[in-house]
């Protein structure tokens, strides 16, 4: 509520970081996703063919 009412530079700049570290933590995680469920899908694949 604080940088509502007052803003300033350095609390801006704060604002600034977390997005930063919250973009980059989402765009690995959902690379980390994408991975993990192509891998899934290779594995239930050759339980098929077993």
């Amino acid at each position: 509520m604080e940088t509502a009412i007052s803003t300033t530079w350095e609390t801006l700049g704060r604002i600034a970081i977390i997005a930063v570290i919250r973009t980059f933590l989402n765009y690995f995680l959902e690379r980390d996703l994408a991975r993990t469920e192509a891998g899934a899908k290779q594995t239930e694949g050759r339980n098929d063919l077993e």
